[in-house]
């Protein structure tokens, strides 16, 4: 049996056709019942599939019957299942086999292999896939083991090394700085103006560093509540913010508007309501959201998104400065990982072995305790003891060789030879 991996990602492809592929909760389950199918005709059946689909990737993860299957068969089951012609697919795709994949995998949870270096949500993802395809059944025992290995080498990557710890986007860098001014982020109103991604990002990490008093404001009161409602935030419209800025401590910005969304004059009319409490105003929005005129006022504080970009380029060289060790993590699990497999490729010799030996045992006694006439239960059972007895000892040192080999370069070399030797049947592949 082999391990391979067919997908793409923001490496090699564009987002929309990312959002062509991507899988759905439902679509998953749909899927890895058909790549599953035990009566489903060939290319398309495999004995354990696990599928992660993120907004930056969608992989299939497979368990090759043999070494000779075709792991091509998922480029055409991908497009297929999407509706997408292959033509279109195939040259943003990407397909691993056995170590190669295994390596991937691991390098993907470790967050080595994701737009931003470290971040942490792809080890849940990692997770919510394998327990989708282990709670359908199509995640077995080997991508079972594969999987479990990836989240261990996440973990360990996250606590031994500082990958995850730096803030290395803009909405994180923003809550560093406004957790740097105010010592009690609870006690803080914070005011978020747009209700997008970045302001969808910004307020869970406000949240995640202990604010509790939010306002969200857009222009689309409908969007600004479905985000505020989530966290028992308060919901306005644009025309609500000169009243929202003079009640804010933390302002952060981040909509899609041609033109200044806060002037400052509605600033410095939120300053005179103040009574000279001290106001963050952080403008990360591409054209600018604030008037930078606004900087100037008496008690505020204004932060650009190239002020906060200076930030995030120093966290992101700290990050790269872990990634050497990030990285000999993932080639230590890899190891582990290899071993335990090399070692499965081989069991099926060790079972084919003991076999063997426990017929002949089983025929040699009984053909000795037809000629012993009179022997005792007590008797015939130390007999049988005895013979299990040499049977297990003979075969102990081979086994643990054997086991020992599979893990090494050449190893499937031993289990061949033993084969031969003993003339068992099965050539040392996971069947």
């Amino acid at each position: 049996m082999e391990i391979a991996v067919c997908g793409l990602s923001h490496r090699s492809a564009a987002i929309d056709l990312l959002e062509k592929l991507a899988f759905t909760v439902e679509k998953r389950a749909l899927a890895l019942a058909q790549l599953t199918s035990q009566t489903a005709s060939p290319p398309w059946s495999f004995p354990e599939a696990v599928i992660l689909s993120t907004c930056n990737r969608v992989e299939l993860y497979v368990a090759l019957p043999d070494c000779g299957a075709d792991a091509g068969a998922l480029a055409g089951f991908l497009a297929a299942f999407h509706g997408v012609a292959l033509e279109q697919v195939a040259p943003s795709l990407y397909t691993y086999r056995g170590l190669d994949a295994v390596r991937h995998l691991l390098t993907v949870a470790a967050g080595i292999d994701s737009v931003v270096l470290g971040e942490p949500q792809i080890l849940g993802q990692v997770r919510m896939a394998f327990e989708q395809a282990r709670t359908q059944g199509a995640a077995g025992r080997v991508l079972s083991a594969l999987f479990r290995q990836a989240l261990e080498t996440g973990k360990r990557v996250r606590s031994e090394t500082g990958i995850s710890r730096h803030f290395a986007s803009v909405s994180s860098a923003a809550v560093e700085v406004a957790a740097g001014q105010f010592a009690d982020l609870s006690a803080c109103q914070v005011l978020i103006i747009g209700a997008g991604k970045t302001g969808r990002l910004a307020a869970q990490s406000l949240l995640r560093r202990g604010a509790r008093r939010l306002a969200v404001a857009n222009r689309s009161y409908e969007n600004a509540l479905a985000l505020a409602q989530g966290w028992g935030g308060e919901a306005l419209g644009l025309d609500q913010l000169p009243g929202a800025l003079a009640a804010a401590d933390i302002v952060i910005s981040c909509t899609n508007a041609p033109g200044y969304v806060v002037s400052a004059a509605q600033a410095n009319e939120a300053v005179r309501a103040r009574a000279g409490r001290p106001l963050l105003l952080v403008d990360i929005a591409v054209p600018r959201d604030i008037d930078p005129a606004a900087g100037a006022l008496p008690g505020v504080r204004l932060i650009n998104v190239d002020d906060l970009g200076c930030l995030v380029q120093a966290n992101i060289e700290r990050r790269r400065d872990d990634s050497g060790k990030a990285l000999a993590i993932v080639e230590d699990e890899l190891r582990q990982f290899m071993a335990w497999f090399k070692a499965l490729a081989v069991a099926p010799v060790i079972t084919n072995l003991r076999e063997q030996a426990e017929t002949m045992r089983q025929r040699e006694v009984a053909r000795a305790l037809r000629r012993l006439n009179g022997l005792s239960a007590e008797q015939i059972d130390i007999i049988e003891h005895l013979t299990q007895r040499i049977i297990n000892q003979l075969l102990h040192e081979p086994t643990v060789q054997l086991k020992q080999h599979a893990g090494c370069e050449g190893g499937q070399a031993y289990a061949q030879t033993l084969c031969e030797l003993f003339a068992l049947d099965g050539s040392g592949h996971v069947e």
